[in-house]
C-alpha cells in the first residue's frame, strides 16, 4: 500500500485482504488489477476487504496512474 495513496485515504488498513471490487469477487492481484483498469481515474468504486474475519466495504477513489509513479 502506498503511503498516502488512494487505498490508505479510503481507510484500507495494513492486513486487510481485498476480496472484491465493484460487483466482482477477486481472488488474485491480477483479477483485482484487471477490474481496476476498467475504472476511470477520479471515479469512486466500492472495494470489499476482509478485516478481522468480517467483510467490510470501503469506497475508493481511483487515482490517476501517472500520479502514483511520482
Amino acid at each position: 500500500m502506498s503511503e498516502g495513496g488512494p487505498a490508505q485515504q479510503a481507510g484500507i488498513e495494513p492486513g486487510d485482504v481485498i476480496v472484491g471490487i465493484d460487483d466482482v469477487e477477486v481472488a488474485t492481484v491480477e483479477q483485482f488489477l484487471a477490474k481496476l483498469r476498467e475504472v476511470e481515474p477520479g471515479e469512486a468504486v466500492p472495494v470489499r476487504v476482509l478485516r478481522d474475519g468480517e467483510v467490510e466495504e470501503v469506497p475508493v477513489v481511483v487515482a490517476d496512474r501517472a500520479e502514483l509513479v511520482r
